[in-house]
């Protein structure tokens, strides 16, 4: 317990004051960062944060450091994926778009306020976007996977239907495609207990200290042109 007390008192001595004050502020100081046969699945949420933000960083073009920080300073998982989403079909940045999201009680609301051209975001984010319990940061992560061929749509469905969160997903179509096998193979495990996130990584030889080059090796269509 000393430990992780100590741990987060680093973590927020080394954010801004500002950033502090911000409650959706979604920080991570990981104690463990490699698997350990004694502890599985102590360093799983490192190993799926990791994957993410580096799949995030390399579909958009961005660095890892800006996306950990956007976080640091209140910017949540979801909105960013949605607002990057948004910038690389309109006019707008996604900074301005986050900007925009905060004086606006929803996503809908934002981008009626951006005067975004909807019909650019197609029928199911569209369609999402009338549902005031979809999750359109899922939608965002699917259109993704289906548009660069990561993941064939049944695959996504069924990891969906077993309410894989995107973290997941990007982790199980990791692991099938380095290893040619069902991505809900994987997921199935994890939710069965029989396996961890960093045990499975680990075990079919996927570095995430190298997390970079295994995803640009694994999936070609990341690389940018």
């Amino acid at each position: 317990m000393m430990r992780r007390l100590t741990s987060l008192f680093i973590c927020l001595a080394l954010l801004p004051a500002a950033a502090q004050a911000l409650p959706t502020i979604e920080c991570h100081c990981y104690q463990d960062r490699s698997y350990d046969m004694a502890k599985p699945g102590a360093a799983d949420d490192y190993f799926l944060t990791t994957i993410q933000n580096t799949f995030f960083a390399l579909t958009f073009d961005v660095t890892k450091k800006s996306v950990v920080k956007a976080k640091q300073q209140g910017a949540s998982g979801a909105d960013l994926w949605i607002a990057y989403w948004l910038a690389d079909k309109s006019p707008r940045t996604a900074e301005d778009i986050l900007a925009a999201r905060i004086q606006q009680a929803d996503w809908p609301a934002t981008i009626a306020a951006l005067k975004i051209d909807r019909t650019s975001l197609g029928e199911k984010f569209n369609a999402a976007l009338t549902e005031p319990s979809a999750a359109l940061d899922q939608v965002v992560v699917d259109d993704i996977l289906l548009r660069l061929q990561i993941l064939p749509a049944s695959e996504l469905a069924s990891l969906r239907l077993n309410r894989a969160s995107n973290k997941e997903v990007l982790a199980a179509a990791l692991l099938a495609a380095k290893t040619q096998k069902q991505a809900l193979l994987f997921l199935q495990q994890v939710q069965g207990q029989v396996a961890t996130w960093d045990s499975l990584t680990t075990q079919n030889m996927i570095n995430i200290q190298q997390i970079d080059q295994e995803l640009l090796t694994t999936f070609t269509t990341l690389k940018k042109g």
